[in-house]
């Protein structure tokens, strides 16, 4: 997703929080001023801390419910395999007047069984979601 956004916004600075908690708190603390596009998976991956302890980052709902609080700045793309997780953020974003896009990842025919299957399972980022945020961020300039 990074190198998608990268080459695809070159003028643009591209961040990713893994932490739910802790983009909520430096959205709080620095706002969104300077931000085109929020994109959102529900399910985010246990994380080692530095002392070798696995903590949960909360979800993507918890982002939806943070955003929501806030009045709308940029677009917000869902990309969750979890989908009803996935309708409630986007309801509750919804609700909060933020435009949202949905995205559902999938795994290329193509890919499934292939010992290669990394590169091809990350068509629909190359595709589906990259097409999706430029769409979204290209309306959200005019």
């Amino acid at each position: 997703m990074e190198t998608c956004l990268a080459k695809g916004f070159p003028d643009y600075n591209v961040s990713f929080d893994r932490d739910a908690n802790a983009f909520c708190e430096r959205v709080r603390r620095d706002g969104l001023a300077d931000v085109a596009l929020i994109a959102l998976d529900h399910d985010l991956e246990m994380i080692l801390d530095d002392s070798g302890q696995l903590y949960d980052p909360g979800t993507g709902r918890d982002v939806a419910e943070c955003l929501a609080q806030l009045d709308p700045v940029c677009p917000v793309i869902i990309h969750s395999t979890n989908s009803p997780a996935a309708v409630g953020m986007e309801q509750c974003l919804q609700d909060a007047h933020w435009t949202t896009h949905r995205v559902i990842p999938f795994v290329s025919p193509v890919s499934r069984g292939s010992d290669d299957a990394a590169p091809a399972n990350a068509e629909w980022i190359r595709t589906f979601w990259y097409r999706t945020c430029r769409k979204a961020i290209s309306s959200s300039l005019r």
